[in-house]
């Protein structure tokens, strides 16, 4: 079946930086998870309407958000086993596809209905963990580009300058980040809005300076769906209590990530020094039995509530589409 998803891209203006956690500026995540996108665009909304954001964001879910070039959509590689290749005795090919990452939407396609990915000629592999049969290559290659930046920090006392370095993502102009959404008309056309506003605050890190800038577009994009109980996942997912049962993990293929950070608040800046509270999702890629029953949950992380005195959401409610294994 073929169903039609909404889509909103960041077309980066600047250089991206997705913090691992305050202090450590040297590598930067390449995927732009869904509880980040959700919880700006929390800010984003409170900003705007001035609404209770967790009742109007419960009406909606977000994937997190993955690398676009042109009109191709890469999506995460699944936890499954190796795939087919057209010569068995390829070692090198094995080798190659162990590394890779993201896959092309018709490779994508191929693994969720499990028509098998059949490493063919054609295929091309650039920055070492994009797979796509395009044969634009040359300029797909430059599409995204990691780049160190130095710089200085000075304490308030004006002593003792200590130089530290930053990993930046810079996205070639046609290419960028994306995300599906699943929610009605309304909440759609509100996400729009949301996203115009924080395409001028920017996200990430280092926003202050420029980095994280960008502009949305929002489009459509229909995706080929085998008729299967079992799902992949396409944000992050955080179980409810009902969920985590015995049988669980039971026949899932999965990865843990640990989430926590500081809190970006609309109403009083001077709790962005707190840190939150801190928990554990399976990540983008992971694949279990029986989806529909999987949920997933939104999270108060408040550190004090004697200090902030308004929840701090986290979403881990799951994004998944059906794989037949």
């Amino acid at each position: 079946m073929e169903k039609e998803f909404s889509v909103f891209k960041f077309h980066f203006n600047s250089p991206l930086h997705l913090s691992r956690g305050r202090g450590d500026y040297d590598s930067s995540e390449s995927i732009l998870h869904s509880d980040t996108i959700i919880a700006a665009l929390m800010v984003a909304y409170k900003n705007i309407y001035q609404d209770d954001e967790k009742e109007f964001f419960e009406t909606l879910i977000i994937s997190s958000a993955f690398p676009f070039f042109d009109n191709e959509y890469f999506f995460p590689k699944p936890f499954l086993k190796m795939p087919a290749f057209e010569n068995e005795d390829s070692l090198s090919i094995a080798k190659k596809y162990k590394k890779i990452n993201w896959l092309s939407q018709s490779h994508f396609e191929n693994v969720i209905n499990n028509t098998g990915l059949l490493w063919k000629e054609n295929d091309i592999v650039f920055n070492s963990s994009f797979i796509s049969a395009n044969a634009n290559s040359l300029r797909k290659a430059q599409f995204w580009m990691n780049e160190i930046q130095q710089r200085v920090q000075i304490p308030n006392s004006g002593d003792g300058t200590k130089p530290y370095y930053i990993e930046r993502i810079r996205f070639h102009e046609n290419g960028g980040l994306y995300f599906l959404i699943d929610g009605n008309t309304e909440a759609i056309q509100k996400i729009n809005s949301c996203m115009e506003w924080l395409g001028d605050q920017g996200i990430g890190t280092d926003k202050s300076v420029g980095n994280g800038q960008f502009n949305p577009s929002l489009e459509k994009m229909k995706l080929k769906l085998p008729a299967s109980d079992s799902g992949i996942l396409l944000s992050l997912y955080c179980p409810n209590e009902e969920e985590r049962n015995d049988g669980f993990l039971e026949n899932a293929k999965y990865n843990i990530i640990k989430r926590g950070g500081y809190i970006a608040s609309a109403s009083d800046e001077s709790n962005i020094t707190l840190q939150k509270k801190s928990i554990f999702m399976f990540t983008e890629g992971s694949v279990f039995p029986q989806f529909l029953k999987r949920k997933g949950s939104i999270v108060d992380l408040n550190p004090d509530a004697n200090i902030v005195k308004h929840p701090v959401w986290r979403d881990g409610r799951s994004f998944f589409i059906p794989i037949n294994l």
